[in-house]
């Protein structure tokens, strides 16, 4: 029972940060999912598609520069 009174203060807390203070910096579409899994940060493409996984204590410098990186490898290779 504490398992799940913990787990639900954390997801309430989540949901109360603003998306714009989440999606700062990163290129457009790519967003940060902190619902599926409380425990980590899920970096996603504008298509839903994970990019990258990092603790809850990343820093917010690495999940730009992945998403950057991310996205100027997309930008470099063809779609096929």
């Amino acid at each position: 029972m504490l398992r799940i009174t913990r787990r639900s203060e954390q997801t309430e807390r989540l949901r109360s940060i603003r998306d714009d203070d989440l999606t700062f910096g990163l290129p457009p579409g790519y967003t940060l999912d902190l619902l599926s899994d409380p425990c980590i940060i899920i970096l996603r493409r504008p298509d839903g598609t994970v990019v990258a996984r990092f603790t809850r204590f990343a820093d917010p410098a690495q999940i730009r520069q992945a998403a950057e990186e991310d996205r100027a490898r997309l930008d470099r290779e063809p779609d096929d």
